[in-house]
């Protein structure tokens, strides 16, 4: 795993979100073929527009829980009452220049938005990311993606590029690209990420 181990026992997790819900996280596995898809698929297409990826797929999605390698990719999903609600990754380079930076992805199911599932989230991965001892996350995202560029900004992420007309949505429209990066050698490694959630109360 890069040269890095990380403890995944102490998963799952819960916690209870703002309108007082309790929610499971958990590392994604080979079994949840099913649950995934039926979670993607049931994702609003404007929301599919900003993937990466086909995910309506079938053959993808069970490609993806066939072949989980968690020094690469680190998916960590949501439940409730057994129904996947939301799944980040981190991703990782083995060797090369990037091998020391992990790459965030979040989905969530609309349902669940503003409700801090986004903070918690987001936060788990720093911390995965801070036990695996990266240097730096970056995450990209559509410019008019707005409301995820405010909640990264809000958990310490910054604006470091902006590209024009790099993406081609599922419809073929063009959009802007932006990179955000968080240095993880920085407060985060000596405080506690759930401490933010006063300051980050409408997401």
């Amino acid at each position: 795993m890069n040269g890095r181990e990380i403890n995944l026992n102490e998963y799952p997790k819960e916690f209870v979100l703002k309108n007082e819900e309790r929610v499971k996280l958990r590392p994604l596995t080979k079994e949840d073929g099913k649950a995934l898809l039926k979670f993607f698929s049931g994702l609003p297409e404007e929301d599919r527009l900003f993937l990466k990826h086909n995910v309506s797929d079938k053959n993808l999605i069970y490609s993806w829980v066939k072949n989980i390698d968690y020094g690469r990719v680190l998916p960590i999903v949501v439940e409730v009452d057994g129904e996947i609600i939301g799944e980040a990754t981190l991703h990782m380079k083995k060797h090369g220049w990037f091998k020391d930076v992990g790459e965030i992805r979040l989905v969530i199911e609309p349902w669940y938005r503003r409700q801090r599932l986004g903070c918690h989230l987001i936060c788990e991965m720093i911390y995965l990311a801070i036990k695996l001892g990266l240097e730096k996350i970056i995450v990209q995202l559509a410019a008019d993606q707005e409301y995820e560029i405010r909640l990264f900004e809000m958990l310490g992420f910054r604006v470091e590029a902006l590209l024009s007309n790099l993406l081609t949505d599922l419809k073929g429209k063009k959009r802007d690209l932006i990179i955000m990066v968080h240095d993880i050698d920085s407060v985060w490694r000596k405080t506690q990420c759930y401490g933010i959630f006063d300051l980050a109360a409408g997401f």
